[in-house]
């Protein structure tokens, strides 16, 4: 008799904000009733990115169990269950076990982090029992999911052969090319058997706009969509977007929630692969902001999605058990258990812990198929090619079907761009010895990036042979319910004290290595214009960008948000900073203002289609602007350091008159309000979707007048990679 799969008990773990850095854990249901504890997280800010960052880094070769990664997954991972599973609430886990055991089931542990969105980048997939003597995820009887409890239910679909694909390929011409060629082959290849056997029938979408999208549902039912394309993070929205095409062939970022309600009405639509980076990324204060999160709130009850880049191999042997599984009839979260034990029986430290599993289906069972249904096996002569976007097809299945779709899966692509460590202690730069090079002209506006370009033609998204290896499997698990890589280390540099209490880092001379560089999601530029008055009314709804992540020196808990416009004429930026002890930098040295209290930022053009080898261009700059000792505020303390691609560092700048900051004392801190013209920084003009690139900073001076502290909106902003700007924060001109 062959193996039953198994069955549930549910065990809801609700985490909410306690007060004063703490949470309150409560069991909300469980086989045993009900508990609560008070939670202090083991890691938080720089020291949970710390390990998020070892534990994401992709290697080559062998990844052995007993590995350090294994180790400090084992080490974070014994902590954060004894601080989360403390008294009561490990009790109540310990006694629900026994009683899941005793009745033949297995324990299910929802995580409902909902109230508490900053949790989200928590590696909870790594909770280890030191009582057990394993990590809980490592059983089939205990999985963990992300649990999002909305109030319509999940019902099946019930449908019937051929399972009908549209494939849309998204490759905007002013984003990094992407070998879609290739993995549209793949897909096509991988499916073909069953094209042939009539299980599935593949519609490609050749050109990726919404209008497209839209007419192709409108004219064919379809039970699954498969995304080929970029994703990011738009900061000014505050949520995730996946860059689909205009009539241009340009850019058109398109956001989860908008995407989600083109797709709602379409209730044949069952699955969704999205083959782009930071599909599940989400923002801290909203739990749905992310492009999986938000097609989940749409109606789509399971989500898998890579929170670490995760090795092709790993990634294939996850997808492959994975849908196996599912086509011996295991639920969803049984299925994702069965697919960790298949990556760590292949000796792999710590990869098994990368996939992670949003759910909003109670018992994770998606299709429901007519037994009869199921064909009886393949028919004879070659197969047959997949037909085009709005051929007509066999009779759409399940219309009656009241339930919604059920499986999105996010494929991850190419490094994530929360694997790479942040390099380098200290942002600043000391001043170059060399000539003033003065500001560069205004050169031509850069060739757009073609499918050859170098940089990026090595660095597609990852991993293309395993989005034709899942949906394929995918396809076969649905059938068969009928029946039932490291990342960059920066190069060693030479440290010198810039005072007693902060050392310096001097800007390197060689790039950081190795070549390949993680991509860092949009920022997003509002379109507007700004009056620099040191009053932020308009900028009431321009999204707050936070700039919080410590780059340099030590917590001091000084916070800044920033908010971004531009115009035709010019760049405009507005910093609202928390800091309790204002100390202006020295005005004798206008290029060292970073070491006081104020804000700066590099700002350049696009480098997204760069190597991790090219150094500054004659048009990048490093902008400072800090606070004066006047106390009502007034103009700041303005200048400019410019590139010097000779020696790929910022010399030491000169206050620049064209550039306009002033700043002004608030309740709390200060604000400053800047406008930096075009012209001043050479860059071509702009244009919706035109692509920049930066990072904002807030420095925090120590009393002795010597750098504190470091904050910046991107978190591998050091002195490592300052000169670099493939390492800078992609902007995104909105409108």
């Amino acid at each position: 008799m062959p193996a039953r799969p198994p069955d549930y008990l549910d065990f809801d773990l609700e985490l909410t904000p306690g007060g004063d850095g703490s949470y309150h854990a409560a069991v909300l249901a469980s086989p045993k009733g009900e508990a609560s504890a008070r939670v202090r997280m083991p890691a938080a800010g720089a020291d949970l990115e710390n390990v998020i960052l070892k534990l994401g880094r992709t290697r080559s070769g062998v990844r052995a169990l007993g590995s350090p990664q294994q180790q400090l997954a084992r080490s974070f991972g014994s902590s954060l269950y004894d601080a989360v599973f403390a008294g009561e609430v490990g009790t109540c886990f310990r006694r629900s076990l026994d009683q899941a055991e005793q009745e033949g089931k297995g324990l299910r542990v929802r995580l409902r982090l909902a109230d508490v969105p900053e949790l989200a980048d928590v590696p909870w997939e790594f909770l280890y029992a030191a009582g057990l003597g394993r990590f809980v995820v490592l059983s089939a009887q205990t999985p963990i999911v992300r649990y999002l409890d909305l109030p319509r239910e999940v019902d099946p679909l019930t449908v019937s052969p051929p399972l009908r694909v549209l494939l849309a390929v998204s490759a905007p011409r002013n984003l990094p090319p992407l070998d879609t060629a290739a993995e549209v082959t793949r897909i096509q290849a991988a499916l073909a058997d069953l094209v042939a056997r009539g299980l599935v029938v593949v519609d490609p979408l050749p050109t990726a706009t919404l209008a497209q999208l839209r007419r192709a549902l409108r004219r064919q039912d379809y039970h699954g969509l498969h995304v080929i394309g970029h994703g990011g993070f738009d900061a000014v929205a505050g949520g995730g977007v996946l860059a689909f095409e205009d009539e241009q062939g340009m850019a058109h970022l398109v956001s989860g929630e908008n995407l989600g309600t083109l797709l709602h009405d379409h209730r044949t639509l069952r699955l969704a692969v999205l083959n782009a980076c930071e599909g599940a990324r989400q923002s801290r204060t909203d739990p749905f902001s992310g492009v999986a999160q938000s097609l989940v709130r749409q109606g789509l009850p399971a989500v898998v999605a890579m929170q670490f880049e995760i090795t092709d191999t790993a990634a294939t042997c996850f997808a492959q058990e994975f849908y196996a599984a599912l086509a011996d009839g295991y639920p969803v979260d049984a299925a994702t258990a069965q697919a960790r034990l298949a990556v760590f029986s292949t000796d792999n430290d710590v990869e098994w812990g990368t996939p992670v599993l949003y759910l909003r289906a109670r018992d994770g069972r998606i299709f429901q198929v007519p037994a009869a249904a199921s064909p009886a096996g393949p028919p004879a002569g070659p197969p047959q090619p997949p037909a085009p976007a709005g051929a007509p097809g066999p009779a759409p299945a399940g219309r009656s079907a009241p339930g919604r779709p059920p499986i999105v899966v996010t494929i991850p692509a190419g490094p994530d761009p929360g694997t790479a460590p942040s390099p380098g202690p200290d942002p600043g730069t000391a001043p170059s010895p060399g000539p003033h090079p003065g500001t560069a002209p205004t050169p031509p506006p850069p060739p757009r990036p073609t499918p050859s370009a170098r940089p990026w033609s090595g660095r597609r998204l990852r991993p293309l042979a395993l989005a034709g290896a899942a949906l394929a499997l995918l396809v076969v698990g649905y059938v068969a319910l009928n029946r039932v890589g490291d990342a960059p280390t920066p190069a060693p540099t030479a440290t010198r004290p810039a005072s007693p209490s902060v050392p310096t880092t001097v800007a390197p001379s060689v790039p950081p290595t190795p070549a390949d560089v993680p991509r860092l999601g949009f920022v997003g530029v509002a379109r507007g214009s700004a009056t620099v008055d040191g009053r932020a009314g308009e900028w009431a709804k321009v999204t707050p960008i936070p700039g919080n992540e410590l780059v340099a020196g030590r917590e001091t808990g000084v916070r800044a948000t920033w908010r971004l416009m531009a115009d035709d004429t010019a760049f405009y930026a507005l910093a609202e900073v928390r800091d309790a002890a204002l100390r202006p930098p020295d005005p004798r040295q206008p290029s060292q203002a970073w070491r006081g209290d104020g804000v700066s930022f590099e700002l350049g053009p696009s480098g997204v289609a760069l190597a991790a080898e090219d150094g500054p261009r004659s048009n990048d700059a490093h902008y400072l602007f800090g606070i004066t000792d006047q106390e009502q505020g007034g103009p700041a303390l303005v200048c400019v350091n410019p590139s010097d691609p000779r020696n790929r560092t910022f010399v030491s700048g000169s206050p620049n008159q064209r550039v306009s900051a002033v700043w002004r004392p608030t309740a709390d801190g200060y604000l400053v309000e800047i406008a930096v013209p075009w012209a001043v920084t050479g860059i071509p003009g702009p244009y919706a979707g035109h692509m920049a690139s930066a990072n904002f900073d807030v420095s925090d001076a120590a009393p002795d007048g010597a750098l504190a502290g470091m904050h910046s909106t991107n978190p591998r902003r050091s002195a490592a990679v300052q000169a670099f700007p493939v390492y800078w924060q992609p902007l995104f001109l909105d409108g």
